[in-house]
């Protein structure tokens, strides 16, 4: 399975001698297999599927469930279960973080903005990090770090991904943003 993501296209379609889209995604099969090879699964940034004649986006959202089916495709192989349905790509919506305690937010008809659609971006954010963190003792630790920084400061968020990362870096001793 490759999953990667990126500014520039992945190299994928090269080392795969796959088929690609003017992108440069490796072109799949409804499965997330590589046409002629059922043994490689290429999902996220690096895939390129069509639904419904239009190109799946390029969004977590999407990768993450390319990820999911391919998960449950591969054990239902091991197991020698049939193959599920081929995979419907749902569109959850939409949510970006603008500035400091600032999203916003697309769902079907519902749009906010403002502080209301950060808290939402939060919420969703953290039970996908509950989620991980179920996962292995690293992952618990991991997410733990980033609860404990990112809401009670609100702070940019770039910082929380650096383990070495203090508040203190950020805000300076006095609890003042640095301007550097």
């Amino acid at each position: 399975m490759i999953w990667a993501v990126g500014v520039a296209p992945s190299p994928a379609g090269k080392w795969l001698k796959a088929a690609t889209d003017r992108a440069g995604r490796v072109r799949v099969q409804q499965d997330l297999s590589v046409p002629g090879h059922p043994e490689i699964f290429v999902i996220g940034d690096t895939a390129s599927l069509d639904q419904d004649g239009h190109p799946l986006p390029g969004v977590a959202q999407g990768a993450m469930q390319q990820g999911r089916y391919a998960g449950m495709l591969i054990h239902r192989r091991i197991v020698a279960k049939s193959a599920p349905p081929p995979l419907h790509y749902f569109d959850k919506g939409t949510m970006a973080v603008v500035g400091k305690g600032f999203a916003v937010l697309q769902s079907g008809r519902l749009r906010l903005s403002g502080f209301l659609a950060w808290l939402a971006w939060a919420a969703v954010h953290l039970d996908f990090l509950a989620q991980v963190a179920s996962l292995d003792p690293f992952s618990r630790a991991l997410v733990k770090n980033l609860r404990a920084r990112a809401l009670p400061s609100i702070e940019p968020m770039a910082c929380i991904w650096l383990p070495l990362c203090s508040v203190e870096n950020v805000r300076g001793k006095r609890g003042n943003r640095k301007t550097h």
